[in-house]
C-alpha cells in the first residue's frame, strides 16, 4: 500500500482519464461507447478474435481495459490514484504493480495471486497444488474454475500494472495465461508502456484500449508551481511558457526532472537560457542529468551507485549500498554525510521498498531511468560484466547475511559469465529452489535419442559409485542421488529414464574404444563386455544394456570385478525426458560454449 500511496502523490490533472477508469470498475459503462457494445468486434475477421470458448466466457463478460502510454506519462500514477480511490469507495480490489516488490516481476507469482483471490477456498488442496506447477498448469486449472467464479457472481476489480515489466515480456505468447475477459461482475484493468511488446500482446485480446494523451498546458503548469512552490521557488511568465511549451513537457517525468535541475540551478538571471537548453525528450534529459551529476561527484560515487543497482537483480539493500560504496575488503563504508548528499542529488532517480523478510530495498523510481544508466555507463557487455562480478565477488566474500549470498550470488555470477563458478557454488551449498532454475538454465539444450548411434551414457565404476561427494555435497552415495541436485533416488522410482545421456559433442571421453569405456569420476577403464550384466544394485544399474531394455544374465566369472554403474538424475532435473530421448546431461560452462 506504501507503494499505492507513493506513486498516486505525484498525479496532477488526468481528471477526465480518472473518472474512465472509476465509471468502468463500478460497471457504470452505459455512457462510455466503447464499453457498452461489442460491435467494434463484429467487423474483426474469426481468427482475429480472441478464444472465448476456449475460455468458458460469453458475449456479455466485460471487457479488459488496457491503459497505454509512452514512459513518463503517468500511466502507473494514474492507475494508483484509481486504485486508492477505488478502495476508499469501498470496492472490493486485487491490485499487482510489476516492480512494487522483488518479486512482483515474476509470472508465477502474479498468476498465483490472482488465482487465490478468483477462486472461493485459496487455502484448498487443488489450489494449492496448482500453484505450485508451473505456468501451463496453472492456466489450465484457471480456465477451469472460470464456470465456478461466474457462479459465484462476485464483484472484484483487478488492477494490474507493469505488464511489460514482467520477466519473459520480450517472449511471444508472454501473456497467454491471461483470459480475453473475466467471468460475470469481474472487472479487469491492465497498464503497459506504448511500442512495446506486451502493447502487442494485449491487443490480441480485444481490450477496450485508454492511450494517456499529453497533458494539457495548463495541468503542466499546475505541476511546474507545485513542484517548485515546495522549495519557495517560482517561474516568471516568459519562463514558465518557454518551459511548459517543450515537446518534452508532455511527459510529467521530464518536468519533474527538468524542475529538478532548476532548483539546484544556482544562477536566476541564466535560468531561460538554461531551460533553452533542455532536450525535449524524456531520454536526453536523463542523460543531461546524469552528466552533471558525475562533474560534480568528487567521490565518484553516484556513478558507482547508479551501475551498482542497475546490475542489482531487484535492487540494494542500504546496508549493502554503504559497504558496496565503500571498501568491502576492509570493512570500510562509506561515511554517512556522503550518502546523505547522494541521495538528497538522486531523489527523483531512486525509491525504496519492502521484501517478503522486512528488509528494505533501493531501487530506480521508473523504467526510463534504468535504461537511462544502462545507455550512459552499461552499454558495453564488458562494462556490464565487470559490474555484475564486482557484485559476485562482494557475495561471495564480504556478505554476511546467508539469504541475500544465496538468493543474488548465482544470479550475478550468471550475469558475469563465470559459469563454472556457478557449478562449484552448488557442488558445495545445500539444494534450493533457486538451484533448479540454473541447473535448467546451464544445461545443454540439445535432446538426444538413446538408440542412435551417436550419443552415450556415462557409467562409473564400483569403486566411484559407492563413494559420495563427487557431484555434489550430499551424504548419499554417488549411486544414489541426482547427478545435479544431489536429491536422493529411491530404489524403487529408478528406471531408463533416469540415466543421464551425453550428447556427441560433450561425449568425448565417455567411450575410448570399442572394447573399453571409462569411468566418469575416476577415468579408470572399465570392459566394454562389463556393460552387458547387472550388479544388482537397482534396476538402472548395468544389466540394462546402453541400447537395450532387456536385462542380460550375468556369468559368474565375472562376479566382483569391476561393474559399470549408471548415472541418476532426479525427475526434478529430468523434466521432459522419456523412454526414448532425454535432454543432454552435460552442464556447459564458460569454456565448453
Amino acid at each position: 500500500m506504501a507503494f499505492i500511496e507513493n506513486k498516486a502523490e505525484f498525479l496532477l490533472g488526468r481528471d477526465e482519464d480518472l473518472k474512465y477508469l472509476l465509471d468502468y470498475m463500478k460497471g457504470l459503462t452505459g455512457h462510455l461507447p466503447k464499453l457498452s457494445l461489442d460491435k467494434d468486434l463484429k467487423d474483426e475477421a474469426e481468427s482475429d478474435k480472441p478464444d472465448m470458448a476456449k475460455w468458458n466466457l460469453e458475449s456479455s463478460d466485460p471487457r479488459l481495459m488496457a491503459v497505454i502510454a509512452p514512459p513518463g506519462h503517468g500511466k502507473s500514477a494514474l492507475l494508483a490514484r484509481a486504485t486508492k480511490m477505488a478502495l476508499q469507495e469501498g470496492l472490493d480490489v486485487f491490485y499487482h504493480f510489476v516492480g512494487s516488490t522483488s518479486n512482483s516481476t515474476s509470472p508465477h507469482y502474479l498468476l498465483t495471486r490472482l488465482i487465490k483471490a478468483l477462486v472461493t477456498d485459496p487455502r484448498d488442496t487443488a489450489v494449492r497444488e496448482a500453484c505450485e506447477s508451473g505456468i501451463s498448469a496453472m492456466t489450465e486449472y484457471l480456465r477451469s474454475q472460470m464456470s465456478q467464479i461466474r457462479n459465484r457472481e462476485q464483484e472484484l476489480v483487478l488492477i494490474i500494472d507493469g505488464l511489460d515489466e514482467l520477466a519473459g515480456s520480450s517472449n511471444s505468447g508472454h501473456l497467454d495465461w491471461l483470459p480475453p475477459r473475466f467471468p460475470g461482475k469481474i472487472r479487469c484493468i491492465l497498464g503497459a508502456r506504448l511500442d512495446t511488446n506486451t502493447a502487442s500482446e494485449l491487443n490480441k485480446l480485444k481490450p477496450v484500449t485508454r492511450q494517456l494523451a499529453d497533458l494539457p498546458v495548463s495541468t503542466r503548469q499546475e505541476l511546474v508551481e507545485h513542484y517548485l512552490g515546495k522549495y519557495t521557488k517560482k517561474l516568471d511568465a516568459e519562463q514558465l511558457g518557454l518551459l511548459t511549451s517543450s515537446e518534452g513537457a508532455a511527459s510529467p517525468l521530464w518536468l519533474a526532472v527538468a524542475c529538478e535541475e532548476l532548483r539546484v540551478f544556482g544562477e536566476f538571471a541564466k535560468v531561460t537560457r538554461k531551460i533553452q537548453t533542455f532536450p525535449d525528450t524524456l531520454k536526453g534529459l536523463l542523460h543531461s542529468t546524469m552528466t552533471r551529476l558525475l562533474e560534480e561527484d568528487e567521490t565518484n560515487c553516484i556513478a558507482k551507485l547508479l551501475c551498482l543497482i542497475e546490475s542489482s537483480e531487484h535492487g540494494l539493500p542500504e546496508r549493502e549500498v554503504l559497504q558496496l560504496l565503500g571498501n568491502p575488503s576492509e570493512s570500510v563504508v562509506v561515511p554517512l554525510l556522503t550518502w546523505a548528499h547522494h541521495r538528497r542529488q538522486l531523489k527523483l532517480f531512486l525509491r525504496t521498498f519492502k521484501t517478503s523478510d522486512n528488509d528494505e530495498k533501493i531501487v530506480f523510481f521508473h523504467k526510463a531511468v534504468s535504461q537511462a544508466v544502462q545507455e550512459h555507463f552499461l552499454s558495453a557487455k564488458e562494462e556490464q560484466k565487470k559490474w555484475h562480478g564486482y557484485l559476485a565477488d562482494y557475495y561471495d566474500q564480504y556478505c554476511d547475511r546467508p539469504t541475500l549470498y544465496e538468493r543474488d550470488l548465482l544470479y550475478q555470477l550468471y550475469e558475469s559469465g563465470q559459469k563454472k563458478r556457478i557449478l562449484d557454488h552448488m557442488k558445495k551449498s545445500q539444494r534450493s529452489g533457486i538451484h533448479y532454475h540454473y541447473f535448467k538454465v546451464l544445461r545443454c539444450r540439445q535432446f538426444i535419442f538413446r538408440r542412435g548411434p551417436f550419443e552415450h551414457k556415462p557409467v562409473m565404476c564400483t569403486f566411484c559409485a559407492n563413494k559420495h561427494g563427487d557431484f555434489v555435497n550430499t551424504p548419499f552415495a554417488n549411486k544414489d542421488c541426482c547427478y545435479h541436485c544431489g536429491k536422493f533416488l529411491p530404489h524403487f522410482s529408478r528406471d531408463e529414464r533416469h540415466s543421464v545421456w551425453f550428447c556427441t559433442q560433450h561425449s568425448h571421453g565417455v567411450k575410448t574404444f570399442a572394447f573399453q569405456v571409462n569411468c566418469h569420476i575416476c577415468g579408470r577403464f572399465i570392459r566394454q563386455a562389463d556393460m552387458n550384466r547387472t550388479s544388482g544394485s537397482h534396476p538402472a544399474t548395468p544389466g540394462m544394456d546402453s541400447r537395450s531394455s532387456q536385462t542380460l544374465p550375468v556369468s559368474p566369472h565375472f562376479q566382483g570385478v569391476n561393474c559399470p554403474v549408471p548415472i541418476l538424475l532426479c525427475d526434478m532435473c529430468n523434466i521432459g525426458s522419456s523412454l526414448h530421448s532425454s535432454r543432454c546431461g552435460k552442464m556447459v560452462t564458460d569454456d565448453e560454449e
